[in-house]
C-alpha cells in the first residue's frame, strides 16, 4: 500500500510531458549520478581514482557527457574519483552534478545536449548497461508504474 503523497506523485507524472515539468520533485538527480557498470570489488583497490576502459563506441558526445561530471578521460580510460564513488545495492554510484546544470535545468537543451541525456526516456530508463539510473524520485519510475484505484 503506498502513502498518500506517493499516490499524488503518480497522479501528478501522468500529467508530465518532460522532465522538466517534474524536477521540482526530482531536483535533476539523474543530472547528478552516474551509474557503473563494474564489479563493486573493483574498488577494494588503493587508488585515489578508478579507472575503467569503456566499451563499445566512445566519441566526443560520450567525453563531453563524463567531463560535464568531473570525469576525466586519459589514454582510453574513464577516471573517476574514488572518494565521489558509493555501493547502492550492489550497484556502483558516481556522485557530481553536471556543470551544465543551473538551478535544476540543463544549460545544453537542445542541439548542444549529449546524446546520453537526450536517450533517457520511459523505454530506456528500464534498460540494462545505461549509465543512467532510474533514483528514487524519477519521473519514469512514476511512469512506469500504475496506481491501483484500491491503494
Amino acid at each position: 500500500m503506498i502513502d498518500e503523497e506517493e499516490k499524488q506523485k503518480y497522479i501528478e507524472a501522468s500529467k508530465c510531458e518532460n522532465c522538466t515539468q517534474w524536477h521540482k520533485h526530482c531536483n535533476a538527480e539523474c543530472c547528478k549520478t552516474v551509474k557503473i557498470n563494474i564489479d563493486p570489488k573493483e574498488l577494494d583497490k588503493v587508488a585515489t581514482y578508478l579507472s575503467i576502459k569503456p566499451s563499445g563506441r566512445f566519441g566526443l558526445d560520450d567525453i563531453n557527457y563524463y567531463k560535464y561530471r568531473d570525469v576525466s578521460y586519459v589514454r582510453g580510460n574513464l577516471r573517476f574519483r574514488k572518494d565521489r564513488l558509493m555501493v547502492i545495492g550492489g550497484l556502483i554510484y558516481y556522485f557530481h552534478p553536471c556543470s551544465q546544470l543551473d538551478n535544476n535545468l540543463c544549460l545544453l537543451h537542445g542541439k548542444n545536449k549529449p546524446e546520453i541525456c537526450k536517450m533517457l526516456t520511459l523505454e530506456t530508463s528500464k534498460l540494462p548497461g545505461q549509465p543512467f539510473t532510474l533514483t528514487p524520485n524519477c519521473l519514469f519510475k512514476y511512469k512506469s508504474k500504475e496506481v491501483k484505484q484500491d491503494d
